[in-house]
């Protein structure tokens, strides 16, 4: 496999640069040709013609590509010529397909392309491009990976040659897209495939909550207040033309799915934002900076682990709102660490980046994805790796903005410790350090919320039998190593998934998720034997009652609670130390 990568001016005169490909394709033996273009200009006539032109010069070849995204400051730029990169396959092959998503949604293309799956052997990897901000592509990733979740997914959502308008586009062969898809399902025996995200912006400040938003990426309220209000109370940002500029180099961090993923608001109103992906209700991020050597650092060991996989071609996909963070200069080294892996690395930027792997979850903001191809193993020629002295120098004097960063991180981590803190103060009951009352309510709502309406949930309430006689014959010391002997001696035999918690006094209770009658009631019975054999001198033995019952989705919430209540009770009055389940 081989890769050959051109940027050229308009002026250029195309038959120049098709000279220069059609000699390297003749040249370089191959089985499949891949044409990927990422245009800067947006300007539909000259992609339609150069896409006319192309075919007729190298008619054997697929076209693909997107246009890129714009500057997004003053000081900054972006790619002002056309960026073509060129793919041989000498032994494996891919197969391109492209969609008009004014007649098919993103899931009904994802279902479409689930069935072309069926019919293509060793698929490695697919490559997706979309235009259009509003377009979401989430959908088309769910359907795909639900099915695929082995595979990676990749690519990017075109950008826009204008901050005022989106005029993004797609295009594979002579098709262009304002509001479509194209794919590229790669697949071949020898053909492998790696992937790396790279994001390197980190939480800063307040914990916000999306009060009101909707599926098509609008954000209207945080924290019951309009959603444009956190970027101009918190960084003073003003409702005008330039808000983009002056917001992007502060996406929304958070976590989903359990991995970090930042979000940049790609359009606004006077009260809304916009984003390429839907920020669900209820979701708590907060706003996001980065040190410039953050970002470097990711990308340094990035392409260190590129180099080692020693890939054929590099395909990079890159947020412009690291160009806005760092500089053109700083956006050109993180660049130069790939360029040293392998000169020819192709890259983009849009409105979004796409990885679904291990890594990443989608639709991306603030990454960079790096995607490295190669057909079989090769030894790697060069064992040294790729190194940055800079990154380790010392500055006499640090940035300004360093400075600043560095005083609002500790502060940020300061204030975190003590939410944390304060927040643990208030879910845990401070003599058994489990969790209490409060905490059992909320769990209690968000497992009901979560299951379905075939699950059942065990609830099993603990009581200490005689436990006033303890305290009026011990002395309320004794009484309290009981209560925590009692609780240790639970928690040890609780299942990992049981959620465990101080009812009050000598009252305990615990919820089981996806639990049966007949699991519940040995849990039960195994910590009622445990803990009427275990020494708590200097009482002479203590024992517990135990009520069980089963609930579910319909079951109402102080209907629960009084049912297990009631099988606590039969217990304690029928003889104490035993279980007794209420139907």
């Amino acid at each position: 496999m081989k890769q050959r990568t051109i940027v050229f001016d308009k002026a250029d005169e195309m038959d120049d640069v098709a000279l220069q490909l059609l000699n390297f394709i003749e040249e370089t033996p191959h089985k499949k040709v891949l044409f990927q273009a990422v245009e800067p200009s947006g300007d539909i006539d000259y992609i339609k013609n150069g896409l006319e032109y192309a075919h007729i010069a190298l008619p054997e070849i697929t076209i693909i590509g997107m246009t890129s995204h714009c500057a997004m400051t003053h000081d900054t730029h972006a790619a002002k010529f056309p960026v073509v990169s060129v793919l041989l396959f000498e032994e494996n092959d891919y197969t391109a397909f492209s969609y008009d998503c004014h007649k098919l949604t993103p899931r009904e293309i994802g279902i479409e392309l689930c069935k072309e799956l069926e019919n293509i052997k060793d698929v490695k990897g697919i490559l997706m491009m979309g235009s259009d901000i509003t377009l979401t592509p989430q959908d088309f990733i769910d359907v795909v990976s639900a099915k695929y979740p082995n595979i990676p997914l990749f690519g990017a959502l075109a950008g826009t040659s204008t901050l005022k308008s989106d005029e993004s586009l797609v295009f594979h062969n002579n098709n262009v897209y304002e509001r479509g898809m194209v794919i590229v399902v790669f697949h071949g025996p020898t053909l492998e495939i790696t992937t790396h995200y790279n994001l390197g912006w980190k939480p800063l400040g307040n914990t916000f909550t999306v009060t009101e938003s909707s599926s098509d990426g609008k954000v209207y309220k945080i924290n019951d207040k309009p959603a444009v209000t956190v970027y101009n109370k918190y960084l003073g940002v003003p409702i005008n033309e330039y808000f983009f500029e002056n917001t992007a180099a502060f996406p929304f961090i958070f976590k989903h799915n359990n991995k970090l993923v930042a979000r940049v608001a790609l359009k606004h109103t006077v009260t809304s934002l916009q984003f390429g992906i839907e920020i669900p209700e209820g979701t708590k991020f907060s706003l996001a900076y980065a040190k410039a050597n953050y970002l470097l650092d990711e990308s340094l060991t990035c392409a260190n682990k590129m180099k080692e996989f020693n890939p054929d071609a590099i395909l990079i996909y890159a947020c412009m709102s690291r160009r806005t963070l760092m500089g053109d200069e700083l956006a050109e080294r993180e660049f130069s660490y790939f360029k040293q892996v392998n000169p020819n690395v192709t890259w983009s930027c849009g409105y979004g980046e796409l990885l679904y792997d291990d890594q990443g979850d989608g639709l991306l903001n603030g990454s960079l994805v790096a995607v490295g191809i190669k057909e079989g193993n090769k030894p790697v020629a060069d064992t040294s790796p790729i190194t940055d002295p800079r990154l380790q120098a010392e500055p006499e004097v640090i940035d300004l903005r360093d400075r600043l960063i560095s005083f609002l991180e500790s502060t940020t981590e300061d204030l975190n410790e003590n939410i944390n803190l304060l927040a643990n103060m208030a879910s845990h009951d401070q003599l058994t350090k489990i969790y209490n009352r409060a905490a059992l309510d909320y769990y209690y709502d968000e497992l009901i919320h979560n299951i379905s309406a075939l699950d059942t949930i065990a609830m099993i309430m603990f009581d200490i039998d005689h436990f006033k006689r303890v305290n009026d014959t011990y002395g309320h010391d004794v009484g309290d190593q009981v209560i925590t002997g009692v609780v240790n001696t639970i928690k040890e035999r609780l299942p990992d998934n049981a959620f465990f918690a101080r009812w009050g006094g000598e009252e305990f209770m615990c919820l089981l998720p996806n639990c049966d009658k007949e699991t519940a009631i040995n849990v039960a019975e195994r910590i009622r034997i445990s803990v009427s054999v275990t020494d708590f001198t200097p009482v002479d033995q203590v024992t517990i009652s135990i009520g069980v019952c089963l609930i579910n989705k319909d079951i109402d919430k102080i209907e629960s609670f009084a049912k297990v209540d009631k099988a606590l009770y039969e217990a304690k009055e029928t003889g104490r130390n035993k279980v007794v389940f209420s139907e």
